[in-house]
């Protein structure tokens, strides 16, 4: 099997157009008898973790999505299906498949080894109501599968509902839905479907990690800390584009639901405690954060925390001010991370996030109060 180590260089090691899954099939075969010659790192090539299917349906991110997967460390080599659904081709047309497949290698961490996989890139056009039947054939056996859905996903359609019923683990960014309110509402709904079960991820929460980092480093030191049962509010501001541009809260609301659940808010009057609001940052992508402040009211009196990015968007402020402690302020590495290292770290456990799942649920409630 061909390898190419340079996403930027990618060359199909085979490819066929108006072509059949049994043809496809064949193609990997005979790419694995192909590297019977490498002798002694046929082990190394042939190293899989996991499956992973994934969709798109915007032809003009093709590249970079192939090569974000391309990227990834050699401990999630996959099996890895990439379906581009092409959306100018009429629906009812008969199916048509164009296929290619790739090797990619990356060194094993501590070893010179080559740690390979291969991706298959299949251009489905026409009517397919079953993606399922397209891309199960092709995954590893007994290996987790995981379906990371490029975009704003159609919950509701069969083609996405095909391939959920088959994966371990969902992986979705909330931050590029459509309709984000409306679809956070079906993504919720698809949750409590009983035909499905698989874990959720979403590249918002990641997005979240340092933010929830820092956070959590205010209340390290005692005196602080003694304020944690007594925050009563919290303000979360996020950025909109110009006027008119695409409006997206949902990183915003998934903070709120992550405080809200880990302060125990859950069952309380949301709008009385939670503060989401919009400012224009066009340096920012639409829906990043920009401020959060949490405000507590001790026996000792107020105290106020906040995390504030700075006109470089990659620097943050933190601030404490709290009774009995000396006021403190200091600046902050606060880099928004790219998508290649979202989709490491959703990909790193099949298992459910429950402290996820449960700010998910809240950020949710919280959406729906405040409309």
């Amino acid at each position: 099997m061909k390898a190419q180590t340079l996403p930027q260089n990618l060359m199909p090691a085979w490819s066929a157009e108006s072509t059949t899954l049994q043809a496809v099939e064949r193609a990997l075969v005979e790419l694995w008898r192909e590297s019977d010659g490498m002798g002694d790192r046929i082990h190394e090539v042939r190293t899989r973790v996991m499956n992973l299917i994934t969709c798109v349906s915007e032809p003009g991110r093709v590249d970079q999505v192939l090569s974000t997967i391309a990227e990834l460390p050699g401990h999630h080599a996959s099996r890895s299906i990439l379906l581009v659904l092409n959306p100018d081709e009429a629906q009812e047309a008969p199916l048509k498949m164009d296929a290619r497949i790739f090797s990619f290698c990356s060194t094993a961490a501590g070893t010179s080894n080559l740690v390979c996989h291969e991706q298959i890139l299949l251009t489905v056009s026409g009517r397919v109501d079953n993606l399922a039947s397209i891309a199960v054939p092709l995954l590893a056996p007994e290996l987790p599968e995981f379906l990371w859905w490029v975009g704003s996903p159609p919950f509701e359609s069969e083609p996405f509902l095909s391939l959920a019923e088959n994966c371990d683990c969902l992986v979705v960014d909330s931050g590029k839905f459509l309709s984000p309110l409306e679809d956070l509402g079906k993504l919720i709904r698809l949750q409590s479907n009983p035909n499905l079960a698989f874990a959720l991820r979403d590249f918002n929460w990641g997005r979240l990690t340092r933010w929830r980092e820092l956070l959590a480093q205010f209340f390290d030191p005692p005196v602080p800390r003694s304020h944690l049962p007594h925050l009563e509010r919290a303000n979360i501001e996020y950025a909109t584009g110009k006027a008119g541009a695409a409006d997206n809260p949902l990183l915003a609301y998934l903070m709120a639901g992550w405080l809200s659940s880990r302060l125990g808010w859950n069952g309380m009057d949301f709008s009385g405690r939670v503060a989401v609001s919009a400012t224009v940052r066009t340096d920012l992508a639409p829906g990043d954060l920009v401020s959060v402040r949490l405000d507590s009211r001790s026996p000792e009196g107020p105290g106020a925390f906040s995390i504030t990015r700075e006109e470089d968007p990659t620097l943050a402020i933190l601030q404490a001010d709290v009774p009995n402690y000396p006021r403190w302020q200091r600046k902050t590495s606060l880099e928004t991370p790219e998508e290649k290292n979202l989709l490491e770290l959703e990909l790193k456990s099949v298992d459910p996030d429950e402290v996820f799942e449960e700010a998910l649920a809240a950020a949710f409630r919280l959406s729906r109060e405040s409309e």
